[in-house]
C-alpha cells in the first residue's frame, strides 16, 4: 500500500512539474507591448541624441579651420625668418604658398621648404572662412600672415 502512494505522489509530482515547465517553455520571450515600448524608448533617446551630435561635428569643423589658420600663419612667419621674401598680392595667394611650399633660395636655411601639410580642401575653408581668420600685413617681402582671433 505505502509503495502504491508513493508511486502516485511521484506522478502526480512529475506531472505538476511537467504542466511548469511546458508553462514556462509556452511563456519564452518578450510580448509585443514590451518591443513596442522599448523601440519607442530608443526612439527617444536618439531624437536627443542625434541633433547634439550634428552640433558637436560642426563645432569640430570650426574648430579645425582654427587649427589650420593659425598653423598657417605660423609657418609663413617661420619662412620670412628663414629668407623668403616673395610677395604676395592677395592673402589666399600667401595660404596657397604655404599649402604647397615656399622653398628659401639662398641663406643659412636654403633649399630648405615650409609647408603646411593640409589638403586643398582645408586650405579653402580656411580661405573661404567668415569672419577672416588670417590677414596680411605688411608689403613686398616683408608682408606677413597674421592669425585673427574670432
Amino acid at each position: 500500500m505505502r509503495l502504491e502512494i508513493e508511486t502516485t505522489m511521484n506522478t502526480s509530482i512529475q506531472t505538476k512539474l511537467r504542466k511548469k515547465l511546458s508553462l514556462a517553455r509556452a511563456r519564452k520571450g518578450f510580448s509585443l507591448v514590451e518591443l513596442l515600448v522599448v523601440i519607442a524608448v530608443i526612439g527617444i533617446i536618439a531624437a536627443i541624441a542625434i541633433p547634439n551630435i550634428a552640433g558637436i561635428t560642426g563645432q569640430a569643423g570650426t574648430a579645425k579651420t582654427q587649427r589650420n589658420a593659425q598653423s598657417i600663419a605660423s609657418v609663413f612667419a617661420s619662412a620670412r625668418a628663414a629668407g623668403n621674401t616673395a610677395t604676395y598680392s592677395a592673402t589666399s595667394d600667401a595660404i596657397d604658398a604655404v599649402t604647397t611650399g615656399i622653398t628659401i633660395n639662398s641663406g643659412t636655411f636654403s633649399g630648405s621648404v615650409y609647408k603646411v601639410p593640409i589638403s586643398t580642401t582645408e586650405a579653402n575653408a580656411v580661405k573661404n572662412a567668415s569672419p577672416a581668420l588670417l590677414n596680411q600685413t605688411g608689403s613686398g617681402g616683408t608682408s606677413s600672415l597674421e592669425y585673427v582671433t574670432p
